[in-house]
């Protein structure tokens, strides 16, 4: 006898397999519709109603409605309450100049770090936070540098690298705590900081000097001294590092930290950030 359709059990020639993957094409597909229905929405010289992108993309009404509302929800599409038109939401905008900023960044960043790895002679990094950890995005080496394990895209934990500090400094302490609940504190070598009131106490220095220096903390041997580029509106964007051989960050550690917050500064400048007030960072 065949189980029943309410059993729960697949139909007969349909395996589980079968099921899931039918079920994540379903996804995929309404994942698409729903991409394409934000770019026509960012494409419209007009906002469009429902009708308008039922007919404009050939989905039916009713999907058109269900995923509006979703994105709605999230905040990637607002409604008009008395036209019932459509426009990206605020998400949505947040989400792209996150990227056009990245991309401006990294033009903005690249001359002032071949000039930097020229000056220092030692490797330069350029990095941003992707969640809660450091993610390597350009990297220049001087003619003194030592290789170092910061390939382009290789991530790395914040609570250990100078590059993170400095991330973590400008964030506010509730994403702090959700970081490191997230991510722990891991130890990279014998010198890595992995006591939060530890960390939090070099976060405030950071603030105050408005750079980070880790001493080995990532890699034996090796220090790095990193400061932020921010961008127009004063938000950290990125952070900027020079990474040497201890025993000769060390002896050059007052110049080297003038060149790597100069640096940043000027990249930050370029970005269009103009301080208002001394603080490097925001209490």
């Amino acid at each position: 006898m065949k189980p029943s359709s309410g059993s729960g059990a697949p139909p007969d020639g349909v395996t589980a397999h079968d099921t899931v993957r039918r079920d994540n094409n379903a996804t995929v597909a309404s994942l698409v519709r729903a991409l394409r229905l934000l770019e026509f929405i960012a494409l419209s010289d007009t906002r469009p109603g429902v009708p308008d992108l039922s007919e404009a993309l050939g989905f039916s009404r009713t999907t058109v409605q269900r995923l509006l509302r979703t994105m709605e929800s999230r905040g990637f599409v607002a409604r008009d309450p008395e036209t019932h038109k459509y426009s990206l939401g605020i998400r949505a905008i947040q989400v792209g100049l996150s990227g056009v900023s990245r991309l401006a960044v990294l033009d903005a960043a690249r001359p002032h770090m071949e000039a930097l790895a020229r000056s220092s002679g030692e490797t330069v990094n350029l990095a941003v936070e992707d969640t809660g950890e450091i993610v390597y995005v350009h990297k220049v080496e001087g003619p003194r540098a030592v290789r170092t394990h910061t390939a382009l895209g290789s991530r790395r934990p914040m609570n250990c690298t100078a590059l993170g500090k400095v991330l973590l400094a400008s964030i506010p302490i509730e994403r702090i705590d959700g970081i490191l609940a997230a991510r722990g504190l891991p130890r990279l070598t014998p010198h890595s900081v992995t006591d939060r009131l530890t960390l939090l106490n070099e976060l405030s220095q950071v603030r105050r000097m408005g750079y980070a220096v880790d001493h080995q903390e990532t890699e034996e041997d090796v220090c790095c001294i990193a400061a932020p580029i921010r961008g127009y509106e004063g938000k950290v964007l990125a952070g900027l590092s020079i990474a040497g051989p201890s025993a000769r960050m060390a002896q050059a550690e007052p110049q080297l930290i003038e060149l790597a917050t100069g640096a940043a500064h000027e990249v930050s400048q370029a970005m269009g950030f103009l301080p208002r007030n001394p603080m490097p960072f925001p209490p």
